[in-house]
């Protein structure tokens, strides 16, 4: 009785692991997305915007 047992949870198991491995070959859906970019997302900064002007404040003599 115990090796009928172990016998059909041995094919369960068998069963379950080769449909997984078939669902793992399985080719997989072609996707493709478009992502618009304007020209002006191409420019770089212009080096005079990379300098900083901090505010005048108390650690700061005027």
């Amino acid at each position: 009785m115990k090796r009928t047992w172990r016998l059909l949870l041995a094919l369960l198991v068998l069963t379950i692991s080769l449909a997984l491995l078939l669902w793992g070959f399985w080719p997989m859906r072609r996707e493709k997305l478009v992502t618009p970019v304007q020209p002006s997302d191409l420019t770089l900064p212009t080096p005079s915007s990379l300098f900083l002007d901090p505010a005048p404040g108390p650690w700061i003599p005027a």
